[in-house]
């Protein structure tokens, strides 16, 4: 059902070898703190208080950059920033183990934001949401994972157009859906910081490319 608002799924992903209890702990952590708020009717006033503010990025001790991963402005918002941490996170965390797992989502969280906050030009708007460090994990999966194939629901009106792209292909359009909303958010437009996307995706593809180089080993190949 999921399918049709837009969630992709993976077809044929490699098999988890461990639990991902890191992802899992995230993802319940994102979903208690943000629900609590809204359930307490106090979402607006924590996003204001806690979220990460481009003109005082070192607010509440700094802590702001911290609390900011795990508060999101609605259920819809955090329901798609959960949907794609647990698809991408079990498998980026198979792949690299506890601690650098969680060195790629801080890294690209905090990359994300100094991007935002070097570019978007409304610094009085607080921002919320894991999106920047999970953009990094989107990045590292499609390169680590790149034959790994999504399913996706592309609706014309009510009729579904069911697409399978590899992994590799979906971050392309990611990406270029990115850079137009980056177009977008330069002129002072939308909600969405595509450009904390881009930052987080920056963390995620430099990830990527050193596990990438890792698995392939040295090179033993001889030279006339």
């Amino acid at each position: 059902m999921l399918t049709y608002l837009g969630f992709p799924l993976e077809e044929n992903a490699p098999l988890i070898r461990s639990r991902p209890y890191i992802t899992w702990t995230l993802a319940a952590l994102c979903a208690l703190v943000t629900l609590g708020a809204m359930l307490a009717g106090v979402l607006d006033e924590a996003v204001k208080q806690h979220g990460f503010l481009p003109a005082d990025p070192l607010r509440n001790n700094g802590g702001t950059l911290f609390t900011s991963f795990f508060l999101h402005a609605g259920i819809l918002h955090l329901a798609f920033n959960l949907w794609f941490l647990v698809l991408a996170g079990d498998n980026c965390e198979d792949l690299l183990g506890a601690g650098k797992y969680l060195l790629l989502l801080a890294g690209g969280e905090l990359i994300a934001l100094a991007t935002h906050m070097g570019f978007d030009p409304r610094p009085d708007i607080p921002v919320v949401g894991a999106s920047g460090g999970i953009s990094a994990l989107l990045a590292f999966y499609a390169l680590a994972l790149p034959r790994v194939r999504l399913v996706l629901c592309w609706r014309l009106g009510w009729y579904p157009l069911w697409i399978r792209m590899s992994a590799a292909a979906a971050m392309g359009l990611w990406v270029a859906g990115q850079l137009f909303g980056t177009l977008m958010q330069l002129a002072g437009h939308g909600s969405v910081s595509s450009l904390a996307h881009l930052g987080g995706a920056v963390a995620g593809v430099a990830m990527g490319l050193v596990y990438r180089r890792n698995r392939a080993g040295p090179d033993h190949s001889s030279h006339g």
